[in-house]
């Protein structure tokens, strides 16, 4: 039986991964500021408090960890740099207390040089990882679905409410979450010792507006679609958001869309299909607003060592 810590094992990727984890049989314990849910109430969990002592304390005869933690906009409470040395201080808690194994759940197209500082962030801790262990893995996912995933759902939110939908430019290849989950439980237990990067996508290509499209065809509504410039589509997200008390969607994960950053350099690695999942799946969908800013502000407080 391998001990394997995640963080955020009462999220989404890191939930997805830990119950394939306790389904393999494996210890699974986590550091997470959220409440646990379902299957994964017996689960071992600590806070997640980015202190040396603490996370050493905890990370103490765990074999391998799996890191889901980043920071989606600073809008959210941390910025990327706080995320970076957050970050880094996890692997470094992670030698010291012996671990073997660190797998990192990256992003597609993360990269040092990146002009977006979540992609060029995402890059510097992965570049870390690989500095720190010899014996590591990196799953970078592409946009990641399921029935927790805050993005789909509030597409779906809109979708269900605006008879004209403005769509910006942009393609995407998503990949199924249960599917991110197993790619990561294999990254952490199948190949005990080496280096890996995977990337994670399904096999479904699709224009942003040719996703949207398929959410209202799987809702079973007749929508009309029309095309808008990235500023235009940017400012009237940010106008919903003053309105929801939400960051809908930033300018940097626009630009990112438009430039390819959410398909793959090489071919699909999850078999799941995106299209029959939505149609299965799209009650559980965009009946009620997520608020991710509330949600993710008061994680990052606690992560501080706030109470």
């Amino acid at each position: 039986m391998t001990r394997v810590l995640v963080t955020g094992a009462f999220s989404n990727v890191g939930a997805s991964a830990a119950e394939c984890l306790v389904d393999g049989g494996e210890e699974v314990l986590t550091l997470t500021n959220r409440e646990a849910r379902g299957r994964l109430k017996g689960i071992e969990a600590h806070a997640l408090r980015f202190e040396m002592d603490h996370l050493v304390g905890v990370l103490r005869d765990v074999d391998v960890v799996i890191n889901t933690y980043w920071v989606r906009t600073p809008l959210h409470g941390a910025t990327f740099e706080e995320g970076i040395q957050n970050s880094r201080m996890l692997v470094d808690a992670a030698r010291t207390a012996g671990v073997g194994r660190f797998v990192n759940v990256s992003v597609l197209h993360a990269d040092v040089s990146s002009p977006s500082p979540y992609y060029s962030g995402k890059g510097v801790v992965d570049d870390y990882v690989r500095s720190q262990f010899d014996n590591y893995a990196i799953v970078q996912p592409s946009l990641v679905l399921g029935t927790k995933d805050v993005l789909t759902s509030n597409m779906a939110w809109f979708v269900r409410r605006l008879p004209l939908v403005p769509v910006p430019a942009g393609e995407m290849q998503p990949v199924l979450l249960t599917d991110v989950g197993r790619l990561i439980a294999d990254a952490a237990t199948a190949d005990v010792a080496g280096q890996r990067m995977v990337e994670a996508v399904g096999p479904e290509r699709y224009t942003f507006r040719e996703y949207l499209e398929l959410i209202a065809t799987a809702a079973g509504l007749r929508r009309r679609f029309f095309s808008v410039p990235q500023a235009a589509f940017a400012g009237g997200t940010w106008c919903a958001g003053r309105v929801l008390g939400d960051d809908l969607v930033t300018r940097d994960e626009l630009q990112s869309l438009r430039s390819g950053c959410l398909v793959p350099i090489g071919e699909a690695t999850c078999t799941g299909s995106i299209s029959a999942w939505l149609h299965e799946n799209i009650d559980v969908l965009g009946h009620h607003y997520i608020n991710d800013s509330k949600v993710r502000r008061e994680s990052a407080r606690r992560a501080r060592g706030g109470t």
